[in-house]
């Protein structure tokens, strides 16, 4: 067992033992967030996705880390990456939808790279049917389409 895994391992039975389950990391970190604390989060976030991949809350997790990226430490690249990893991850879940939404916004908004809005927009209305944020994606396409015809 290589030392990564001894490690991995080690962490999952402390967990165990002192009885801490998915729902207490993710209460953790929300307070964490809350108080400012984004490292502390982050870190939380992160062991609750390591210790529980398959838990609901782990997705939940990853949309927080990219939102702290995203909105609290300026980190277009690292919110996309996390963005990213929610959609190959759990592209069927809620969160996935969000998360194209986000994508789009940050192309729209922080980058300004009407192209890449623009698909991933297109992306969130063909593949996310059902979200709530498919006719503010329309919107936005329309929006783009005025831009770049000028």
């Amino acid at each position: 067992m290589n030392n990564k895994s001894l490690c991995l391992l080690l962490l999952v039975m402390m967990f165990m033992v002192i009885g801490c389950n998915a729902d207490i990391l993710y209460k953790n970190a929300l307070k964490a967030e809350k108080n400012g604390d984004y490292e502390k989060a982050i870190n939380k976030y992160k062991t609750l996705i390591t210790i529980y991949p398959k838990d609901s809350l782990s997705v939940k997790a990853r949309l927080n880390i990219a939102d702290i990226y995203l909105e609290e430490k300026d980190s277009h690249s690292f919110a996309l990456a996390e963005y990213r990893k929610i959609i190959k991850n759990n592209s069927l879940s809620r969160e996935a939808g969000i998360a194209q939404k986000k994508i789009a916004d940050i192309y729209l908004y922080k980058t300004k790279d009407y192209e890449k809005a623009r698909e991933g927009y297109k992306t969130l209305v063909i593949n996310y049917k059902d979200s709530m944020y498919v006719a503010k994606a329309k919107e936005e396409i329309q929006k783009i389409d005025r831009l770049l015809s000028n």
